[in-house]
């Protein structure tokens, strides 16, 4: 295989941190390369590199045998070079084809917009990349896989021979995922080339050519996909064996309802209405999982349950005990813990130290006469510490200090140390990596098995299928089924998640 990009003996230094150390890393012409690490491992100041966004302390790159010197992405665009993120940037209130075209709109005698051919343009690119839109539909109104779609075809009209994605797969649908497959497939069978980031083995495995695994900041092996297996990398990637994730329950689930919704119905931020008359319970001893495409009024729905968001109509129990004001406290205080998505929003505080951020929401559990008891702050945070793993410099450290996982099991620590009955949980392994995943899904898996009701909201279908003993979809801000994880076939769930099926 001919490589078009050469990554050679990429080394970048920060204070303190080696965050890659004399990688060697290419980039062959029509191949879809897989990159693995957990956080921390370099993968995305590698790839920040190659996309012109950091400079590196040593080392070269070369596109199509030639060196280059990437001092931004403009650069790397005008080399064939595109960055396909997590976060998207959309204009909203833009149709698809101005969001496609922006900045490089075709025009006619060089002054007006060539509307006719902007919208050739586009559809041209759909057609050829099997990308089914409403391209004239304002992108705010698009599903999140329509809006990646988007970004993609973006890529496309700049020219791009080398596509990189980051995690594309973390919000779709299993039909969306397997259409990206096909996207992927067809830009690769053009000849072209694609990095592609992500935490799931199986998904690796399935679509990649070469795998590339980082460990602490240095290339461990590349491996062609079709030689190795999901066990095999993730050796690679922790050092170790990984425990089952998911023990599968051996006893019946108690009937013992904890949590009972009927007929909710709950606002957004936009004012209008995001849940629609939701009913559900929510036993002792098990884990519901929601299954749904973001945006559907599972987070809504989460924080009415957590005592964060008013409800407008309908009725909470919480052991029995009707719950219907925005009281936060009175939640904490029935143990209903709560693990929102966004932890840098509503769940840490990058400026207060990490010994203060592991009370946050539980000081007055600490105080004596309203002045807190720094040492059994102390003693309590380095029990934490120990027992949730989290890498730290110091507990005087700032909250932004800690990597993200680390700031997520933080926040997990905090929670699941209190005396809780109830623990829903948002997005609980979003951006963590496997070994970390395999920590927060077991401490889950104990709660669970201890007697308490949690509940998950991930738009991970994988994590939704191994975590819950039930699964209730959630569509347009209904549930549309609601039964044992047993009795679904992944076929459901996605078709249900998309608003094909309904109950």
């Amino acid at each position: 295989m001919t490589s078009f990009i050469e990554m050679k003996g990429i080394t970048k230094l920060y204070p303190g941190v080696r965050a890659n150390n004399a990688i060697d890393f290419d980039i062959g012409e029509g191949e879809i390369h897989a990159l693995l690490g957990e956080n921390g491992a370099g993968k995305t100041t590698l790839m920040q590199i190659l996309y012109g966004l950091v400079a590196p302390t040593e080392g070269s790159i070369s596109v199509g045998g030639k060196p280059v010197e990437f001092r931004s992405p403009a650069d790397a665009i005008a080399a064939g070079i595109s960055l396909v993120q997590q976060h998207f940037s959309l204009v909203g209130v833009y149709s698809v084809v101005e969001n496609v075209l922006l900045a490089r709109e075709p025009s006619r005698y060089g002054v007006l917009y060539d509307r006719p051919a902007a919208k050739k343009i586009v559809q041209g690119l759909c057609q050829k990349y099997n990308l089914h839109l409403d391209i004239d539909s304002p992108v705010k109104e698009l599903s999140v896989g329509d809006q990646q779609k988007v970004e993609l075809l973006k890529a496309f009209y700049r020219g791009a021979k080398v596509l990189i994605l980051d995690e594309p797969t973390a919000v779709l649908t299993p039909q969306q995922v397997d259409d990206l497959y096909v996207t992927m497939r067809e830009f690769r069978e053009s000849g072209n080339s694609i990095v592609f980031i992500t935490h799931k083995l199986k998904e690796c495995l399935t679509v990649s050519d070469r795998v590339s695994v980082l460990q602490a900041g240095s290339l461990v092996q590349t491996l062609r996909a079709a030689d190795t297996d999901a066990a095999q990398l993730a050796r690679m990637m922790v050092g170790r064996d990984l425990a089952e994730m998911t023990p599968r329950r051996a006893k019946a689930l108690t009937d013992q309802v904890l949590l009972s919704a009927r007929n909710l119905r709950v606002n957004g931020d936009n004012s209008l209405e995001a849940v629609r008359g939701v009913s559900l319970e929510l036993r002792k001893g098990e884990i519901l999982g929601v299954a749904g495409v973001q945006g559907n009024g599972q987070i809504e729905l989460a924080e009415a349950l957590a005592g964060v968001r008013p409800i407008v109509a309908g009725e909470l129990l919480i052991n029995g005990k009707r719950f219907n004001a925005l009281d936060r406290k009175g939640f904490i205080a029935a143990g209903v813990g709560y693990v929102p998505e966004n932890r840098h929003r509503d769940a840490w505080l990058g400026e207060a130290s990490i010994e203060d951020n592991l009370i946050l929401g539980y000081q007055d559990r600490f105080t004596r006469y309203q002045v807190l008891m720094k040492d059994r702050i102390g003693k309590y945070a380095r029990r934490l510490v120990e027992e949730y793993d989290i890498r730290l410099s110091a507990l005087s450290a700032p909250g932004r200090s800690l990597s993200g996982g680390n700031q997520q099991k933080a926040v997990m620590s905090r929670i699941m140390s209190q005396s809780l009955d109830i623990l829903i949980a948002c997005q609980p392994t979003r951006g963590l990596d496997i070994s970390a995943t395999e920590f927060v899904r077991s401490k889950l898996v104990e709660a669970r098995d201890a007697g308490m009701a949690v509940l998950i909201v991930s738009y991970d279908l994988d994590e939704i299928k191994e975590m819950s003993d039930r699964i209730a979809v959630i569509y347009e801000g209904q549930i549309v089924d609601n039964r044992p994880f047993s009795e679904f076939s992944e076929k459901d769930i996605g078709l249900q998640m998309a608003g094909a099926s309904r109950v």
